[in-house]
């Protein structure tokens, strides 16, 4: 049987999308059950793919986990999930990361100004998502493993989405937690972890690389990954935001500069790549407004140390 085109699977996408809002009934159900069952290997990842770029909160794991109620149902879905997902030559790595602190300046990082988006996060992002347009790509789209409390009407997931694209960022899927998650740091990791435990059941076909920082729980929840699931686990990246001394196997970088060439020597990202990505945050640091000179100063000189790497 040919491939799905992408007309046909957006469809699929958009029935399930359909029969997932609002209440699911038992028959809704067995309807998108018949949807899923009825793909396999390269044509049921790009309906996973799809089902997960619906921008809303609506993704593919509230449809498993939480829209589908019938047990039974839920295991043959995830049973098919791990048996007739894709096989690539070569394992392509799905990108997750923490918001606060990671993407940009929040509660513990002060050598930039709150709320500022740190420079060549978004040039990364967009080399990971250029990549991930081709199909033998190692690398695919976004996902956000926070611990901001979720809700039932996806009001908080949406908002995020909605404020990570005005900033730059590519199309996401936002994991969330609960706000009984936020009582610790340890609480926060466990949430996320569990998080990811059922998210990566959905994507057999793919490995992870997590980007966290070292304000709040992010190496903990790095370190719990690494001995849960080494077989998934391509590497933890963690921006180092304070003095704190992390854990050992988890990569730190101060820069995004550091974190795409963390990735080069992987082999996920080009030279070329990261030469782009020093060049756009050199711009983007000029365009934030420092509380001082000497913070500027602070992330010049930072940038330039990874830059000698390269």
């Amino acid at each position: 049987m040919p491939p799905l085109n992408h007309t046909e699977i957006d469809k699929m996408a958009a029935k399930i999308h359909a029969l997932q809002h609002g209440y699911t009934s038992a028959r809704n159900e067995r309807e998108i059950a018949k949807i899923i069952l009825s793909v396999d290997g390269i044509d049921l990842t790009h309906l996973k793919n799809t089902i997960d770029r619906g921008g809303d909160h609506c993704d593919l794991l509230e449809l498993v986990y939480s829209d589908i109620d019938n047990r039974e149902i839920r295991a043959e879905i995830l049973h098919h999930l791990k048996t007739r997902s894709a096989h690539f030559s070569r394992v392509p790595v799905r990108i997750l990361s923490d918001v606060d602190d990671t993407l940009y300046a929040s509660l513990h990082d002060k050598r930039y100004p709150t709320a500022s988006l740190y420079p060549g996060v978004v040039a990364l992002h967009e080399e990971i998502q250029s990549s991930a347009q081709w199909e033998d790509s190692p690398v695919a789209a976004l996902v956000l493993l926070t611990a901001r409390p979720r809700d039932k009407m996806g009001i908080v997931e949406r908002w995020t989405q909605r404020q990570m694209l005005k900033k730059g960022l590519p199309e996401m899927t936002v994991l969330s937690g609960t706000l009984f998650d936020l009582r610790s740091h340890q609480a926060m990791a466990d949430r996320k972890l569990v998080n990811f435990q059922m998210y990566q059941e959905l994507y057999p076909e793919y490995e992870f690389l997590f980007f966290g920082d070292s304000g709040q729980g992010d190496a903990l929840l790095g370190k719990m990954m690494m001995e849960q699931f080494a077989q998934r686990i391509t590497a933890i990246l963690i921006h180092q935001v304070n003095d704190r001394v992390l854990e050992d196997g988890l990569t730190t970088f101060e820069t995004y500069l550091g974190a795409a060439i963390a990735l080069r020597d992987r082999g996920l990202l080009e030279r070329a790549a990261c030469e782009r990505i020093y060049k756009a945050s050199l711009t983007h640091i000029e365009k934030i407004k420092f509380n001082t000179e000497e913070q500027k100063q602070r992330a010049l000189e930072s940038l330039a140390r990874d830059h000698s790497r390269l």
